[in-house]
């Protein structure tokens, strides 16, 4: 018997102060906000130890009665409370700033920001609890974060532009020296269309913009921990015995990590070109830009090409580099057609992105170089090339160790034991062997982005209906079919009705079954990977809005009825796959609706006086 009672307590402050400074400097303006946010909770139980007792019936003078009580157990009582995990979750953050904005002379226009912000993160747990990073106790340090930014902007009678920006960052997970960097950053822009000589040459232009951006940012969050430059030892590093034996020996001190106090920020440089405009009275309008990302300066050990290796046998004096570097580029757009057809008021939105990314820089050393990371994407997809499914012939042949230059030689399958009907893969280095040497590179996942991801939107109007369509979709990544398709959580689906037996050896679409565990053919290969190519029909929603005239004077401004449907259509070749899910199911959504906006009792007012006057 007793309780178990949770306790949480949750408490939020937030301020803010905005200040006019015109009176003393025209246009700059002031604000400041400043926020805390904390959580406690703790348990706390009481608990009393009872007996229970079994009966012992028995029948006397024709009834059933109790005639004796076994009892379990022993009745205890106790003044003592338990206290369970006690934690606590706290985040500070500050944010103050001045904006500048004036024009001087009609076309001179100009505007800054000066901005400081930070913020503070803690938790404490008991010694005998696990806090959110998954060690007992409380946090060693804090994540702490403070930034100091300035904006600066200037236009010439909205035509010609020029921005800079800079942020002076500061990390506490580098050492003294290095804490502190600033990250600039640049833009210039020419409204080319409001050129005289322009709309001369190309009428048809309503505006055009260009511009272009470079901009260098400095970041920790790359760096997975606090003090990885500095080196430590372990008094009991390792362990060694004497050398007559017996179990005798003493600990020793050994280095598990050398200091690099030289370890800097990771860096990410971007550049950007843009082209903005509209055409035709604004029939079509647009915009477009290619971005190109370097981050450089990312963390490696360097155990591959830049320590040697005895400075990582007998403890260890390796330490993080800022060495690796990575790739993003890619162009995005965005077009938007407009056009009466009829009563009929059409427009169709299009957008898109094309991405690439590259390992540009990497610390390794393999046997072999197409199993290099560097000049690979990023998500790159590597597997074994699957030449079909075992014979017992081809079994016999591997078995029997002929020599490779042998026309029936077939390579050592070193993953498990190998029988008719399971996968055969291609011997990629010529070894005689297959092993995790034998992949290639066979496409993308596409994890941060497709190689191409597009979206498109249509709205249609007419009287007082609004049809509105929109769908995205994906071209150029791939994946493997997971252990859920091919097991279906320890149960096989229908899939493997294909499954390869003596008899339908010519026709198998699946390896063959087993009771055992095999490794050798679910393993990663072009015989499991499919297509992500997709188009998901996201959003059809029909909306009627009724007559304003409806609600003139009355409390409900405007009235809508819609009914949505989301998540209606998927075209793929290989929907039926992506469409299997396994736990939470995956649904299609419907919602009747209805929306209607209530007039403010000053909007009532100011009509009944108008109506009077007239």
């Amino acid at each position: 018997a007793g309780y178990v009672k949770n306790h949480s307590r949750t408490f939020t402050f937030d301020v803010g102060v905005k200040a006019d400074l015109d009176q003393w400097v025209k246009g700059l303006s002031f604000e400041t906000a400043f926020s805390i946010d904390y959580w406690n909770n703790y348990s706390e139980a009481y608990k009393l130890d009872y007996a229970v007792y079994e009966p012992t019936w028995a029948n006397v003078n024709g009834q059933d009665m109790i005639i004796d009580l076994k009892k379990y157990g022993k009745e205890s009582s106790s003044t003592s409370e338990y206290i369970g995990a006690a934690k606590y979750y706290q985040n500070t953050t500050f944010r103050a700033q001045f904006d500048y904005k004036n024009t001087f002379g009609g076309v001179h226009n100009v505007n800054a920001t000066l901005a400081g912000w930070g913020y503070s993160k803690s938790n404490s747990v008991d010694e005998n609890h696990e806090s959110s990073s998954g060690v007992k106790g409380s946090s060693y340090h804090r994540t702490t974060n403070a930034n100091l930014a300035l904006r600066a902007a200037y236009n010439y009678a909205q035509k010609y532009y020029a921005e800079f920006g800079g942020a002076l960052v500061h990390s506490s997970k580098l050492a003294e020296g290095h804490r502190n960097a600033l990250s600039p950053s640049g833009t210039l822009g020419w409204r080319i269309g409001q050129e005289k000589w322009f709309k001369d040459a190309l009428p048809c232009f309503d505006d055009l913009k260009l511009n272009a951006s470079y901009s260098v940012l400095n970041q920790d969050i790359d760096i997975s921990d606090y003090y990885l430059y500095q080196g430590y030892y372990d008094v009991k590093g390792g362990y060694y015995t004497w050398n007559e034996g017996g179990g005798n020996g003493t600990y020793s001190t050994l280095s598990k990590r050398g200091s690099n106090y030289g370890l800097d920020c990771v860096k990410r440089k971007e550049w950007r070109v843009g082209l903005e405009g509209s055409l035709l009275n604004g029939t079509v309008s647009f915009d477009m830009n290619y971005f190109h990302q370097l981050t450089s300066g990312m963390l490696t050990s360097g155990t591959a090409t830049i320590y040697p290796s005895w400075m990582n046998s007998d403890g260890s004096f390796i330490t993080s580099l800022n060495y690796n570097e990575d790739l993003r580029q890619g162009f995005d757009f965005a077009v938007n057609f407009k056009k009466n057809i009829g009563k009929v008021k059409a427009q169709l939105g299009l957008t898109g992105m094309v991405f690439d990314s590259k390992a540009n820089k990497r610390e390794e050393k393999n046997e072999y170089s197409y199993m290099n990371a560097q000049g690979q994407a990023l998500d790159v997809i590597r597997g074994y090339v699957c030449e079909g499914f075992f014979t017992q012939e081809d079994v016999d042949h591997m078995k029997a160790n002929l020599d490779k230059d042998d026309p029936n030689f077939v390579p050592n399958h070193t993953f498990g034991e190998i029988k008719a009907g399971d996968l055969k893969y291609k011997d990629i280095n010529g070894d005689g062997k297959i092993d995790s040497n034998d992949q290639q590179v066979m496409g993308k996942y596409g994890w941060s982005a497709t190689p191409f991801f597009y979206g498109v939107n249509i709205t249609l109007n007419w009287k007082q209906f609004t049809l509105f369509i929109a769908g995205t979709g994906q071209m150029g990544a791939k994946a493997f079919k997971s252990n859920d398709w091919i097991y279906n959580q320890k149960k096989y689906t229908s899939v493997v009705r294909g499954r390869w037996t003596p008899e339908t050896a010519a026709t198998a679409t699946y390896p063959r079954l087993t009771a055992k565990d095999n490794t050798n053919n679910f393993r990663n290969s072009n015989f499991w990977i499919y297509s992500t190519d997709r188009f998901n029909l996201n959003k059809v929603q029909l909306t009627y809005d009724m007559p304003n005239e409806w609600f003139e004077n009355k409390v409900v401004k405007g009235m809508s009825v819609y009914v949505l449907g989301e998540s209606l259509l998927t075209i793929s070749k290989n929907r039926k796959y992506m469409e299997t899910s396994y736990g939470s199911p995956q649904c299609r959504f419907y919602n009747l609706g209805l929306k209607m906006m209530l007039r403010r009792s000053e909007e009532r007012r100011v009509g009944k006086e108008c109506r009077s006057r007239w």
